[in-house]
């Protein structure tokens, strides 16, 4: 079974305007006051190359708190988590799991790959370190 994508923030509006029947020529006021520059920060948030996850996770949480996501909190950082991991083999792991996948358990997944990842990295220089 294909694990099915993640909405884009695109087709996430496209919604919002269908489901409450915006006007066409309504459309890019709401957009402009629904982007604060808070939302935009967060939604532009990706993982730096070297950066630890638990450290990313922490700053989404950090720059949420001022977005006023209210209940779709959890939802806008899982979101961010899979779409700016900056790790391929993390991103398609989260991706694979599909609609089931809780922020709870996406944060576990990204930590138990990088640490994974990380005691590969260090066998490898021991073994380099022993030649």
């Amino acid at each position: 079974m294909l694990a099915r994508q993640p909405l884009s923030s695109r087709e996430r509006l496209e919604y919002f305007f269908k489901v409450n029947n915006i006007d066409q020529n309504k459309k890019k006021a709401i957009f402009l006051t629904l982007q604060t520059p808070t939302v935009s920060k967060f939604t532009n948030r990706a993982r730096m190359p070297g950066e630890k996850i638990s450290t990313y996770i922490a700053e989404l949480k950090n720059m949420a708190e001022y977005c006023k996501f209210g209940s779709a909190l959890d939802e806008a950082i899982h979101d961010r988590l899979i779409a700016r991991i900056d790790d391929d083999s993390i991103q398609r792991k989260l991706l694979g799991e599909g609609d089931s996948l809780t922020l709870h358990k996406a944060i576990e997944i990204a930590l138990y790959k990088q640490q994974h990842k990380m005691q590969k990295i260090y066998k490898v220089k021991e073994i380099q370190r022993m030649l």
